[in-house]
């Protein structure tokens, strides 16, 4: 009974660890994919449209997302979209043919480093009207 007892109890721990290691997966998606993802700094993301930075764009029409302060393969896209495109940071520049709905769109900079961890380097809104 004694032994029972013991399997039962290192048997709930180890349910309580899975389920514990299973909640926290989304917020180290969110922080980045994986623990240890980490902010960087001096990069930035701008919008350009027809040779103007603008801060939104109407639905349907082309527009390009630029960076700058960023170094080696960067990587550019919406957050909570899975379209992120590399880029090389020397010639930072990434054309949209545009966006289909009205809304706020914030998109992000990042790079990973060996590892395999994110580090954002910046995120910008841009609208859409």
């Amino acid at each position: 009974m004694k032994r029972l007892f013991s399997r039962i109890i290192v048997v709930s721990a180890m349910v309580a660890l899975l389920a514990t290691t299973i909640s926290a997966t989304p917020a180290l998606a969110a922080k980045g994919g994986k623990p240890g993802g980490t902010t960087g700094g001096g990069a930035a993301l701008s919008f350009w449209q027809n040779g103007v930075q603008v801060p939104s764009v109407p639905v349907n029409t082309a527009f390009e997302v630029r960076c700058s302060g960023a170094s080696g393969t960067v990587y550019i896209g919406i957050i909570g979209y899975f379209n992120a495109q590399p880029v090389s940071a020397s010639s930072c520049s990434l054309p949209y043919a545009g966006l289909a709905f009205v809304g706020t769109y914030t998109f992000e900079l990042f790079t990973a480093d060996r590892r395999g961890n994110v580090i954002s380097l910046d995120t910008e809104p841009l609208s859409a009207y």
